[in-house]
């Protein structure tokens, strides 16, 4: 079985995603999260890519630890994406929330 490494990744990829569920590879059993925003941030990476977030919600029931989690749609990945939590937006609906950041 072969290891799928993180890779430099482009806002592209994800702006059709927005609103889509993404499956993770997690134990004991795959989950989903759905992503809810994808946006380009001011920094401009070392190799010349724009650097952005990406911020995903999952069901109440369904708390992650930070880490990588390898994700994948049936037209996207699978692909190592490192998630961390944060605090729901105001007014926001009922779930735990996390971002990515690509920079």
């Amino acid at each position: 079985m072969s290891e799928i490494l993180p890779r430099p990744m482009v806002l592209d990829e994800f702006v059709d995603l927005v609103g889509q569920d993404l499956l993770l590879d997690s134990i004991p059993h795959p989950l989903k999260l759905r992503l809810i925003e994808a946006s380009p941030l001011r920094t401009i990476t070392a190799d010349g890519r724009r650097s952005f977030i990406l911020v995903f919600r999952s069901v109440p029931e369904q708390y992650l630890v930070d880490g990588t989690y390898l994700m994948k749609t049936a037209t996207f990945g699978p692909a190592a994406i490192f998630v961390s939590s944060i605090v729901p937006p105001q007014g926001s609906e009922a779930g735990y929330y996390y971002q990515a950041i690509f920079n």
